[in-house]
Protein backbone atom coordinates (compact mmCIF):
# COMPACT_ATOMS: atom_id res chain seq x y z
CA UNK A 1 0.00 0.00 0.00
CA UNK A 2 1.07 3.52 -0.62
CA UNK A 3 1.06 6.06 2.17
CA UNK A 4 -2.45 7.32 3.02
CA UNK A 5 -4.16 4.66 0.87
CA UNK A 6 -6.62 2.44 2.75
CA UNK A 7 -6.58 -1.29 2.27
CA UNK A 8 -8.35 -4.38 3.52
CA UNK A 9 -6.96 -7.40 5.34
CA UNK A 10 -8.73 -10.70 5.93
CA UNK A 11 -8.32 -13.35 8.59
CA UNK A 12 -9.36 -16.95 8.07
CA UNK A 13 -9.42 -19.72 10.60
CA UNK A 14 -10.39 -23.36 10.44
CA UNK A 15 -12.85 -24.92 12.83
CA UNK A 16 -11.41 -28.32 13.72
CA UNK A 17 -14.51 -29.56 15.54
CA UNK A 18 -17.65 -28.83 13.52
CA UNK A 19 -19.83 -29.31 16.64
CA UNK A 20 -18.26 -26.41 18.56
CA UNK A 21 -18.37 -22.68 18.01
CA UNK A 22 -15.40 -21.20 19.82
CA UNK A 23 -15.12 -17.69 21.13
CA UNK A 24 -11.64 -16.27 20.75
CA UNK A 25 -9.60 -13.11 20.46
CA UNK A 26 -7.06 -12.69 17.69
CA UNK A 27 -4.14 -10.35 18.26
CA UNK A 28 -3.48 -8.18 15.20
CA UNK A 29 -0.18 -6.67 14.16
CA UNK A 30 0.41 -4.73 10.97
CA UNK A 31 3.91 -5.45 9.64
CA UNK A 32 5.27 -3.29 6.87
CA UNK A 33 8.39 -1.89 5.18
CA UNK A 34 9.01 1.87 5.37
CA UNK A 35 10.72 3.44 2.36
CA UNK A 36 11.74 6.99 1.50
CA UNK A 37 9.59 8.35 -1.32
CA UNK A 38 10.08 11.11 -3.85
CA UNK A 39 7.57 13.80 -2.72
CA UNK A 40 6.84 14.83 -6.30
CA UNK A 41 5.97 11.36 -7.63
CA UNK A 42 5.18 9.41 -4.49
CA UNK A 43 7.41 6.61 -5.80
CA UNK A 44 10.00 4.93 -3.54
CA UNK A 45 13.51 6.25 -4.02
CA UNK A 46 15.63 4.03 -6.24
CA UNK A 47 17.80 1.59 -4.30
CA UNK A 48 16.02 2.26 -0.99
CA UNK A 49 15.53 -1.14 0.69
CA UNK A 50 13.62 0.52 3.53
CA UNK A 51 13.29 -0.89 7.02
CA UNK A 52 10.77 -3.19 8.65
CA UNK A 53 8.35 -1.80 11.18
CA UNK A 54 5.15 -2.95 12.88
CA UNK A 55 2.09 -1.47 14.50
CA UNK A 56 -0.23 -3.20 16.97
CA UNK A 57 -3.91 -3.04 16.03
CA UNK A 58 -7.02 -3.67 18.07
CA UNK A 59 -7.66 -7.38 18.72
CA UNK A 60 -10.43 -9.07 16.75
CA UNK A 61 -12.97 -10.83 18.96
CA UNK A 62 -14.87 -13.86 17.69
CA UNK A 63 -18.12 -14.61 19.50
CA UNK A 64 -21.34 -16.56 19.07
CA UNK A 65 -22.91 -13.71 17.07
CA UNK A 66 -20.24 -14.09 14.40
CA UNK A 67 -21.73 -17.46 13.43
CA UNK A 68 -25.16 -15.88 12.90
CA UNK A 69 -26.33 -14.48 9.56
CA UNK A 70 -28.59 -11.50 10.22
CA UNK A 71 -31.59 -12.40 8.07
CA UNK A 72 -35.06 -10.93 7.91
CA UNK A 73 -37.43 -13.84 8.39
CA UNK A 74 -41.02 -12.82 7.55
CA UNK A 75 -43.83 -13.34 10.05
CA UNK A 76 -41.59 -13.85 13.07
CA UNK A 77 -44.63 -14.49 15.30
CA UNK A 78 -45.75 -17.49 13.23
CA UNK A 79 -42.15 -18.73 13.03
CA UNK A 80 -41.84 -18.40 16.84
CA UNK A 81 -44.93 -20.58 17.29
CA UNK A 82 -43.77 -23.09 14.65
CA UNK A 83 -40.35 -23.50 16.28
CA UNK A 84 -42.10 -24.26 19.59
CA UNK A 85 -40.77 -24.47 23.11
CA UNK A 86 -38.83 -27.74 22.61
CA UNK A 87 -35.77 -25.90 21.31
CA UNK A 88 -36.24 -22.78 23.44
CA UNK A 89 -33.66 -21.34 25.81
CA UNK A 90 -34.60 -18.54 28.24
CA UNK A 91 -32.25 -16.61 30.49
CA UNK A 92 -32.56 -13.45 32.58
CA UNK A 93 -29.63 -11.05 32.81
CA UNK A 94 -28.92 -8.20 35.22
CA UNK A 95 -26.97 -5.73 33.08
CA UNK A 96 -25.88 -3.05 35.54
CA UNK A 97 -23.33 -1.47 33.18
CA UNK A 98 -25.99 0.09 30.90
CA UNK A 99 -27.41 3.55 31.54
CA UNK A 100 -30.38 3.17 29.19
CA UNK A 101 -32.46 0.64 27.34
CA UNK A 102 -31.42 2.18 24.00
CA UNK A 103 -27.75 1.58 24.79
CA UNK A 104 -28.47 -1.98 25.92
CA UNK A 105 -30.60 -2.97 22.91
CA UNK A 106 -27.94 -1.68 20.50
CA UNK A 107 -25.27 -3.79 22.23
CA UNK A 108 -27.52 -6.86 22.34
CA UNK A 109 -28.17 -6.54 18.60
CA UNK A 110 -24.41 -6.42 18.01
CA UNK A 111 -23.68 -9.43 20.25
CA UNK A 112 -26.44 -11.60 18.79
CA UNK A 113 -25.52 -10.80 15.19
CA UNK A 114 -29.20 -10.97 14.27
CA UNK A 115 -31.55 -8.79 12.23
CA UNK A 116 -33.51 -6.39 14.45
CA UNK A 117 -37.15 -6.25 13.41
CA UNK A 118 -39.19 -3.05 13.17
CA UNK A 119 -38.91 -0.95 16.31
CA UNK A 120 -36.30 -3.17 17.97
CA UNK A 121 -33.61 -0.50 18.03
CA UNK A 122 -35.85 2.45 18.91
CA UNK A 123 -37.40 2.09 22.37
CA UNK A 124 -40.50 4.23 22.87
CA UNK A 125 -40.11 4.14 26.65
CA UNK A 126 -37.10 4.74 28.88
CA UNK A 127 -38.41 2.21 31.42
CA UNK A 128 -39.41 -0.86 29.36
CA UNK A 129 -38.91 -2.28 25.87
CA UNK A 130 -39.47 -5.44 23.86
CA UNK A 131 -37.46 -6.36 20.79
CA UNK A 132 -37.46 -9.22 18.30
CA UNK A 133 -34.46 -10.37 16.24
CA UNK A 134 -34.22 -13.00 13.49
CA UNK A 135 -31.37 -14.77 11.79
CA UNK A 136 -29.90 -17.99 10.45
CA UNK A 137 -27.23 -19.79 12.45
CA UNK A 138 -24.38 -20.77 10.12
CA UNK A 139 -26.62 -19.50 7.29
CA UNK A 140 -29.17 -22.32 7.60
CA UNK A 141 -30.80 -22.77 11.04
CA UNK A 142 -33.74 -20.36 11.46
CA UNK A 143 -33.57 -18.55 14.78
CA UNK A 144 -35.80 -16.01 16.57
CA UNK A 145 -34.80 -14.08 19.70
CA UNK A 146 -37.18 -12.07 21.87
CA UNK A 147 -36.05 -9.68 24.56
CA UNK A 148 -37.96 -7.96 27.33
CA UNK A 149 -36.05 -5.19 29.06
CA UNK A 150 -36.69 -2.92 32.01
CA UNK A 151 -34.50 -0.07 33.21
CA UNK A 152 -34.18 1.31 36.70
CA UNK A 153 -31.76 4.10 37.57
CA UNK A 154 -29.03 2.80 39.85
CA UNK A 155 -29.51 -0.87 38.93
CA UNK A 156 -29.31 -0.74 35.13
CA UNK A 157 -31.16 -2.99 32.70
CA UNK A 158 -32.78 -6.31 33.51
CA UNK A 159 -33.30 -8.35 30.37
CA UNK A 160 -35.07 -11.61 29.67
CA UNK A 161 -33.79 -13.23 26.48
CA UNK A 162 -35.79 -16.07 24.95
CA UNK A 163 -34.41 -17.83 21.87
CA UNK A 164 -36.09 -20.45 19.71
CA UNK A 165 -34.48 -22.19 16.77
CA UNK A 166 -34.62 -25.43 14.85
CA UNK A 167 -31.89 -26.80 17.16
CA UNK A 168 -31.77 -26.62 20.98
CA UNK A 169 -27.95 -26.33 20.90
CA UNK A 170 -28.21 -23.25 18.68
CA UNK A 171 -30.68 -21.62 21.06
CA UNK A 172 -28.25 -22.18 23.94
CA UNK A 173 -25.31 -20.81 21.95
CA UNK A 174 -27.22 -17.66 21.01
CA UNK A 175 -28.11 -17.02 24.66
CA UNK A 176 -24.43 -17.56 25.55
CA UNK A 177 -23.56 -14.56 23.37
CA UNK A 178 -24.79 -12.35 26.22
CA UNK A 179 -23.40 -14.30 29.17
Amino acid sequence: LRCDEPGTAYVAFERVDMDTFPSAAFACTLKFVVKECDPATGEPEEGDEGFEDEYSLEAVDLGAGDFMQASYLPDSHALWETLGADAECVETFALANFDSIAECVARVAELLGMCPLEGALTPKSKAAHQAVFTGKWMGTTKTVARTRMTYQKGTGVTMELAVRSEDQGVSELVVSAIA
